[in-house]
């Protein structure tokens, strides 16, 4: 009983109280260690992972990107191969009329056209106003092709589901 009494007993008790706890202690922030260091990997894992189906998406959007690019100068370079075969006729066309008569001097306006016949085929035409009509025509195809392109390009990228281009 007088070993309780002794103040040596009781600091012994003490101090193998505070290594006690010290000794918990190293144990838990140890296991915190432990769970940070998992947090850690799992979090570069899932980083990793979403920059692997950045890049497969980024691949995935430069190839559509690029199909679609083909595809638009494939449409543009057809647009401009119409309207050089448009010019190319104007051009025979317009060459052809040399053989047409011009509109007599004193002729103006509708007086001066010849009597209208019931299947008009323009062929008795004076050359400037056949030249004006086959210009109006030439200038109406430009602007059919020109509509084509645009309506093509709009229903394909509608299609695939993708914005107009700028």
């Amino acid at each position: 009983m007088t070993l309780f009494l002794s103040p040596k007993f009781w600091l012994a008790i003490a101090f193998a109280a505070v290594l006690a706890f010290a000794g918990l202690q190293t144990v838990r922030v140890a296991g915190g260690k432990t769970e940070l260091a998992e947090e850690r990997r799992e979090r570069a894992e899932e980083t990793t992972e979403r920059e692997r189906i950045a890049r497969r998406a980024t691949e995935r959007n430069r190839q559509i990107e690029q199909e679609r690019t083909a595809l638009a100068t494939a449409q543009e370079k057809a647009k401009d191969e119409q309207i050089l075969n448009i010019d190319a006729r104007l051009r025979d066309a317009l060459g052809q009329l040399s053989e047409r008569p011009d509109r007599p001097a004193g002729s103006g306006g509708a007086a001066g056209n010849p009597p209208a016949q019931a299947a008009c085929t323009g062929a008795g035409l004076y050359r400037p106003d056949a030249a004006f009509l086959i210009g109006e025509a030439a200038a109406a195809a430009r602007v059919a092709a020109e509509r084509d392109y645009c309506h093509e390009r709009y229903d394909g990228l509608s299609s695939a589901g993708g914005e107009a281009p700028p």
